[in-house]
């Protein structure tokens, strides 16, 4: 059975081409994710045994010396090179379209199930449109030492760092490329109909219109009606 047709809206286009950059990025998600919690792992490891070194004591009174406020903690951290920054800072232009555009897409990728690894390390940074990967201990607060997301430039963990952000960069603007394309497309179209007809993989992202269902109406009412009607109306006048 043929699915009537239907005009498509504005929010209809722009809902199918947010799920069309979605499922064009999604195979990169768990890869980026993957090597974001390597590197997570990473600089927690270095973390601990740099605070062993400063505290030497056995690392299960840390909590106690937490709590009692001998210590400070800390649960997330971001790197820094010395005369660069943070090398997994992510920026935004709050002052141009293009970027609030870019702004939109970014988060449209991270609120997938794919990149909930990768979301999981994103951290929007004060009023800013700014954001940047922060490493997360996955064992709750930790002594925190003085300057330890410093790393030095030629550093192992900054090359990855790096490296890493640039791969989510080059995924952001594929995707802001194929957005760009993918709503000139749907934008051609005016119908379901013609969108399904040019590219049925984003016409089975259409909403589906509610079936308009009505009452059958009683057995005994039918029945009474087709009487009628095969017999004639009763005569009611009286002689």
């Amino acid at each position: 059975m043929t699915t009537q047709s239907f005009a498509l809206s504005k929010e209809m286009r722009e809902r199918v081409v947010d799920q069309l950059t979605q499922q064009a990025v999604a195979k990169h998600g768990k890869r980026i994710g993957a090597t974001l919690t390597k590197l997570n792992e990473q600089f927690w490891a270095d973390h601990a045994a740099a605070v062993g070194k400063v505290l030497q004591i056995d690392p299960k009174r840390y909590p106690e010396l937490i709590a009692a406020g001998v210590v400070a903690a800390t649960t997330r951290e971001s790197l820094s090179v010395p005369g660069q920054g943070n090398p997994l800072r992510i920026a935004f232009s709050r002052h141009r379209s293009d970027e609030s555009a870019r702004l939109d897409i970014f988060k449209t990728i991270l609120k997938t199930p794919e990149y909930a690894q990768v979301a999981s390390f994103v951290r929007k940074e004060g009023y800013y449109d700014n954001y940047e990967l922060q490493f997360t201990s996955t064992n709750g607060s930790v002594p925190r030492l003085n300057g330890m997301g410093e790393v030095e430039a030629g550093s192992k963990i900054a090359k990855q760092a790096s490296a890493v952000k640039e791969q989510l960069l080059d995924i952001l603007r594929a995707a802001v490329e194929f957005h760009a394309k993918a709503t000139n497309v749907i934008s051609s179209c005016r119908t379901s109909r013609q969108l399904i007809d040019i590219f049925p993989e984003a016409g089975k992202l259409l909403p589906q219109p509610a079936k308009k269902t009505q009452a059958l109406a009683p057995v005994e009412l039918v029945e009474s009606v087709r009487s009628m009607l095969n017999k004639g109306v009763p005569d009611q006048a009286k002689p």
